[in-house]
């Protein structure tokens, strides 16, 4: 799942000093969330409905988590991003089909939209008018191709902090 969240921030483009979003903290959304700041983004945002993923997030280096159920998530952006909004958003969240019209509320004008989570076949709800008149991209992810090497390598140089998403051990029986 981390291969799948790298692969779906590389999509986003350069994110050097740039404000960037991931919603959706599972480990593909987490795997986003480093990899974007492995990129050298400015803020970076978790939106998540559970607390615990938002502190892991927060752990791993987010500058905001926020839970759309306590918070209006466009108005936090808005207020940390003085109106701009966010240059790049990672959607890693599946299941919901109302996070893309969340994505397109955030997005700043010529941002782009990553959308690597799936709804299960469900049509997404969004406002066309805040494409249109952010002239925002949106760009579909799926999997990890051709990613693996470069990663590992990442990985093995210290780039990416692992331990915070392993839940449990099992031993080998």
């Amino acid at each position: 799942p981390v291969a799948v969240g790298c692969n779906a921030a590389l999509k986003g483009g350069d994110v050097f000093g740039r404000n960037v979003g991931v919603i959706g903290g599972g480990a593909i959304g987490m795997g986003s969330l480093m990899t974007l700041q492995v990129l050298g983004c400015a803020k970076s945002f978790m939106f998540e409905l559970v607390d615990e993923r938002i502190e892991l997030a927060k752990q791993l280096g987010a500058t905001v988590g926020i839970n759309g159920l306590k918070e209006d998530a466009a108005q936090v952006v808005s207020n940390h991003t003085n109106g701009n909004g966010l240059d790049v958003v990672v959607v890693a969240s599946a299941g919901t089909p109302k996070t893309v019209g969340l994505a397109l509320d955030i997005i700043a004008p010529l941002g782009t939209v990553v959308i690597v989570g799936l709804s299960g076949g469900l049509l997404s709800q969004f406002n066309a008018d805040n494409l249109c008149e952010k002239e925002a991209s949106i760009v579909g992810s799926h999997s990890s191709p051709g990613i693996w090497e470069q990663l590992i390598a990442a990985i093995g140089a210290g780039r990416y902090n692992l331990k915070p998403l392993v839940s449990h051990v099992m031993p080998v029986e």
